[in-house]
């Protein structure tokens, strides 16, 4: 099997303490301090919420590996036609969803007619309507935990897991990035 090293720990956040959150609403994002996590709640209110941290260097743009656990305390499908969507990943910019930026990450979308939890990317801010790679099940009341690698220039994979020690896996899928995905 293939083994993956790293030449340097980028970041290793426990979320013990906020580090450097930063939202633009603390009541659909927020760093929470009593529980060491992110709190969000994604609402089907056409505006531009997120919480971003600023990593201490740019990632790799051939290699590199993202875990983290996601715990969907309750869930209720989209009601309207309109992408109720949140997302979480790695970009170039801090800007809003009508800028354009390099992003790569993992999503879910719902509404009317998708329940669809999915590996993303892009360098225009369409990425998270559009194409994806999608896996076979839709979002639920669930904690699954989430790998996150780009395994090239052009290539990543996103797997899901149980546990977490990352070793029962439930589902992965891989994709092709878009050319010039750099510097994120």
């Amino acid at each position: 099997p293939a083994t993956w090293t790293w030449d340097a720990l980028i970041l290793d956040d426990d979320l013990s303490t906020d580090a450097g959150w930063v939202t633009t609403d603390s009541a659909k994002y927020n760093y929470n301090a009593t529980n060491g996590n992110v709190d969000f709640n994604a609402a089907s209110d056409q505006t531009d919420n997120r919480i971003t941290l600023t990593l201490p260097t740019t990632l790799s743009d051939t290699k590199w590996v993202f875990r983290s656990k996601v715990n969907i305390t309750t869930y209720t499908q989209g009601s309207q036609a309109q992408h109720l969507l949140w997302a979480y990943g790695f970009t170039k910019d801090d800007v809003d969803a009508s800028t354009n930026t390099d992003f790569i990450g993992f999503s879910h979308v719902s509404n009317t007619s998708a329940n669809a939890l999915r590996g993303i990317n892009g360098n225009d801010r369409n990425f998270d309507r559009t194409a994806g790679d999608d896996f076979t099940r839709g979002g639920a009341v669930e904690t699954i935990y989430v790998e996150m690698k780009r395994t090239g220039a052009l290539s990543y994979s996103i797997e899901l897991f149980s546990d977490s020690a990352f070793t029962t896996s439930i589902e992965k899928v891989t994709g092709v990035l878009e050319a010039g995905i750099t510097d994120l």
